[in-house]
Parts: C-alpha cells; sequence; structure tokens
C-alpha cells in the first residue's frame, strides 16, 4: 500500500509476538523475518513424552535507494498481522521558475 508520504507493508504472520521479528533495513533491501520455537514436556508416572515445533520466515523487499527515510520506520503487531510504516524522503521542491542567463 502506499500514498504520497508513505508505503505500508502488511504480513500476516499469526501466532507470534511482537519480540520474535526482526526487521532489517540494508542499503537496498528490506528483510522481515521471524523465528519461533516451542517445547512441550508431559511427564507421566508410566512415559514421559517431549515435542518440539520450530515456525520461521523471512521476506526480503528491494527498496529504491534514497526513497525512504529510514529513521522514521516504525512497526506494529496486532491480531496476526505485522504492518510496517516507510516514510518516503521528502524532496525538494522543483523550481518553478528558472532563470536562464544568455553568454
Amino acid at each position: 500500500l502506499r500514498n504520497e508520504t508513505s508505503w505500508m507493508i502488511e504480513v500476516a504472520a499469526p501466532g507470534f509476538k511482537r519480540e520474535d521479528f526482526k526487521i532489517k533495513l540494508e542499503r537496498e533491501s528490506l528483510t522481515i523475518s521471524a523465528e519461533l520455537s516451542d517445547e512441550t514436556t508431559v511427564k507421566k508416572s508410566e512415559y514421559a513424552r517431549q515435542e518440539f515445533s520450530c515456525r520461521s520466515f523471512s521476506r526480503s523487499f528491494r527498496i529504491a535507494e534514497n526513497s525512504i527515510d529510514g529513521d522514521k520506520i516504525s512497526a506494529t503487531y496486532e491480531n496476526g498481522i505485522l504492518n510496517i510504516l516507510l516514510p518516503k524522503l521528502a524532496k525538494e521542491p522543483v523550481k518553478q521558475v528558472k532563470e536562464i542567463r544568455v553568454g
């Protein structure tokens, strides 16, 4: 999603916690990754059961160099949706009048 001032990336990632995510901006690449490990142990007098599960993902997006303000990127995670706001860099206004010298 985009508007005049920013880009918005939405990632469906149910079951994770905020602290599971890593978001990294490096040159022309924005990488979103998450890893979740879970271990369950059940001990009964006649047996013991141990289960492990691991879920992870990684997504990378190409970002045009010098097109976003890296210092103002923000992210929220709510109801299984990770939202990342990428504010565009303010561009200098184009001069409407340009004076040309005659040589």
